[in-house]
């Protein structure tokens, strides 16, 4: 997959740029080239962290051409999506904006997961220049990944724990030289906004092993920023302690509205599944884990399942639990303020503790969980 993005030859200036830009404007005037949509919409998605402040997050397509409007006050990295379009919805690589008038070109390729986004601006010569050409191979890496991952999907009968465990040495593979590079671009570059929100990024989704060392080797300009120190918060967040006394010392609520907290000495292991009542990934897996609460839950295993619904669909969470008969505790984390807090935006996600409370294992996926289970809780 391919992300090429055209600039000035301006970057000798790009760290002055950063820390003496003003609020200013952005205005983003888009096509769509590959396919026809007259008419659709597209939403626009900044990483937390961002600053910037646009007109509004949703834009109209008309005739494939759009217009995007706001304010930033330096440069940010943000992403797209094509809705209600008639073509089918998809996804654009991450890119840079600056301020001022800038030409974007989407181009929509049927072969490419994430779609191809061309788009002037100062910041990205040193994305193009500088930082993909060493990086290109490890993203190609990650798209094999996502690729035979959603093979395995659309094969799942055909599962194996060997090709399981194949797709996931290939992922750890993949880690290991993603993080190679970023840090070897954080010694040579430690003044590099691109890296700063390549870790922004990472945080998002990674682990604190992940983003620590190559977050230590930022410039400290850039660790003072907000999206700087919105990466520190997170390494915080997810350091194991952090979520031991986050989720032992937190509230939620029951289907009577009643105020509990978790608890972890009643049985040997407790699996906290954080999930909603419209997520697919979350509903998908609940046959499996009732195999396995049935296999072992008089065997010192137990689940709790803490939903992230909103207000206005507490009754859709009630119903789904009465529709897939979801015999395990149910509790509520109203509006998902408290996964919000522990930077928990991936669902269906899950923390596996003991019976002191310390964290096992982070998103543990059914067939690990079934496997760990196997070797701790003998018949």
């Amino acid at each position: 997959m391919k992300l090429s993005i055209l600039f000035l030859r301006l970057f000798f200036i790009i760290p002055i740029y950063l820390f003496a830009q003003t609020n200013n404007k952005i205005e983003i005037s888009g096509k769509i080239s590959g396919t026809t949509i007259e008419t659709g919409t597209i939403q626009f998605f900044q990483i937390n962290g961002s600053i910037a402040k646009f007109d509004s997050n949703i834009v109209t397509i008309n005739h494939n051409r759009f217009k995007f409007m706001g304010n930033i006050s330096s440069p940010e990295l943000i992403l797209f999506g094509i809705i209600n379009s008639p073509v089918q919805n998809f996804m654009v690589n991450s890119f840079f904006i600056d301020s001022g008038k800038i030409a974007m070109e989407c181009i929509y390729d049927d072969s490419e997961l994430e779609k191809t986004v061309h788009i002037n601006g100062i910041t990205g010569i040193e994305y193009e220049k500088q930082f993909l050409p060493g990086y290109k191979g490890i993203k190609m890496m990650f798209d094999t990944y996502l690729k035979q991952k959603k093979e395995l999907k659309l094969n799942k009968n055909n599962i194996t724990k060997e090709k399981q465990d194949e797709l996931n040495k290939y992922y750890e593979l993949y880690k290991t030289k993603r993080d190679d590079y970023f840090t070897s671009y954080s010694n040579k570059y430690p003044t590099s906004i691109i890296l700063l929100w390549k870790l922004a990024e990472l945080a998002e989704r990674g682990t604190i092993a992940e983003i620590i060392n190559m977050y230590n080797n930022l410039d400290d300009r850039f660790k003072n920023t907000p999206i700087g120190l919105h990466i520190q918060n997170a390494i915080n967040i997810k350091s194991n302690n952090s979520v031991e006394l986050k989720l032992k010392t937190t509230s939620f609520l029951n289907s009577k509205n009643d105020s509990l907290k978790l608890e972890f000495n009643k049985n040997k292991y407790t699996l906290v599944d954080f999930w909603y009542s419209h997520c697919r990934p979350c509903i998908a897996q609940f046959p499996l884990m009732k195999n396995i609460y049935q296999t072992y839950r008089n065997k010192g295993f137990g689940i709790t399942g803490i939903s992230v619904d909103k207000a206005t669909d507490s009754s859709d969470w009630q119903r789904i639990i009465e529709k897939y008969e979801l015999k395990w505790n149910q509790l509520w984390d109203k509006d998902g303020r408290v996964a919000e807090l522990m930077y928990i935006n991936s669902f269906p996600n899950s923390f596996l503790f003991d019976s002191t409370g310390k964290l096992i294992q982070r998103n543990i996926k059914p067939y690990e969980l079934e496997n760990f289970l196997k070797d701790h809780l003998q018949k």
